[in-house]
């Protein structure tokens, strides 16, 4: 999750693993590598980009690494992103680092733990 104080929409932060096809449910390994930056209908909607180290982009762990070695693959998936919602739904703000796509993830889980802890009434 994501607080809507920091501009979220309330969803789950959603994570997309390169790598190969795996069933639904599916819990494996995997390194983030960096964010794409989107906003969706003016709320951040970001999407964690991750590999699964024993994949073939297994040694990636930074979008220039992605780039070098997967030419256009990024470039993909910003596209899809962009657009699979419709003409004007989605906005890409860019890119960023695997750093901050760790302190999204970190910041994530804190909010995904504190919303599992009972309320605690005075």
């Amino acid at each position: 999750l994501l607080s809507k104080e920091r501009g979220g929409d309330g969803d789950p932060l959603d994570v997309l693993l390169l790598g190969p096809s795996l069933p639904r449910g599916s819990i494996v390994q995997a390194r983030v590598i960096g964010v794409l930056k989107l906003l969706d209908g003016g709320e951040q909607d970001d999407k964690l980009i991750a590999v699964v180290p024993s994949s073939e982009a297994g040694d990636v762990h930074n979008f220039a690494q992605l780039k070098s070695q997967f030419n256009g693959a990024l470039d993909i998936v910003e596209t899809w992103f962009s657009n699979y919602k419709g003409p004007g739904e989605m906005e890409s703000k860019g890119i960023g680092s695997e750093t901050e796509a760790n302190a999204l993830l970190d910041e994530a889980i804190t909010i995904f733990e504190a919303s599992l802890r009972p309320a605690v009434s005075n």
